[in-house]
């Protein structure tokens, strides 16, 4: 099942918001993804492999030309504490870029995602289940 999610994650990215695959090119700037992850503290264990299983979503989108000719970069930060969540989604707003992926944890995502909208980011929660966080929409 967490196979499916991560591949869906990539076609559903790939299509919905950017088109169809094509050859990727050098001259195209890359895709950049914020990817967030307790990849420290208590659950860093399972929340990597969770991040591999984006990772490995984003080399196989690569792998076939990326997203409209663009290759695929995630900008992976350690989100172990709710608390961090409003200073990463700015950073990544500042960044430019757009979309972020995560967080493992509900814990981590309810925050991750309020977050995120307030800085106009679309999250994409990749394993967290809460309905607090699910029902939202």
């Amino acid at each position: 099942m967490f196979r499916i999610r991560i591949l869906a994650l990539a076609v559903i990215v790939s299509t919905v918001f950017f088109g169809t695959p094509v050859r990727a090119s050098e001259s195209k700037p890359a895709l950049r993804i914020g990817a967030v992850f307790p990849l420290s503290g208590m659950t860093k264990v399972p929340a990597r492999e969770e991040y591999r299983g984006v990772a490995i979503a984003a080399e196989l989108e690569n792998e076939i030309g990326g997203v409209s000719g663009r290759r695929i970069s995630l900008d992976v930060k350690d989100l172990y504490l709710p608390g961090q969540a409003p200073g990463i989604m700015r950073s990544f707003r500042r960044d430019d870029i757009n979309v972020v992926v995560g967080a493992y944890s509900s814990q981590l995502s309810i925050p991750a995602s309020s977050a995120a909208a307030r800085n106009h980011l679309v999250y994409w929660e990749a394993g967290a289940e809460a309905d607090r966080l699910t029902g939202r929409g």
